[in-house]
């Protein structure tokens, strides 16, 4: 079965909402389905808890509607990585935008043994 999911998607600085109410999730869900989406990574910046919420109000709300992953980007070092918070405790880790300038290669040799991909286009 595949699927199609974007894995770098900000929810909160789109919305304003410093909370996901079911209207806003509601939005949300209609224009990923509208982009022929099956669901989506929220990855706000560096707010961890935001993508969780937005996921218990579709579960609650829009069960099986698309699928929604928790996750975060981080800055680190000038560079964002992206966390995604999967099922069973497990992480996985890619850096955001490496080719946006920055330090791109310093950062991957001081933290590419904790990283599992990298995003090549936006």
């Amino acid at each position: 079965m595949k699927i199609k999911i974007d894995l770098h998607t900000h929810c909160l600085e789109s919305t304003g909402d410093s909370i996901p109410m079911v209207d806003t999730v509601r939005k949300i869900i209609r224009q990923v389905k509208k982009r022929g989406l099956d669901g989506i990574a929220v990855t706000d910046h560096d707010k961890k808890d935001y993508g969780f919420r937005l996921k218990e109000v579709a579960d609650l709300h829009f069960p099986d509607e698309i699928v929604i992953i928790p996750g975060q980007e981080i800055s680190l070092h000038r560079e964002h990585v992206v966390e995604l918070y999967l099922p069973n405790d497990a992480v996985f880790r890619f850096c955001a935008h490496p080719f946006f300038g920055g330090h791109f290669r310093e950062f991957l040799k001081e933290e590419g043994d904790k990283i599992h991909g990298i995003e090549i286009e936006r």
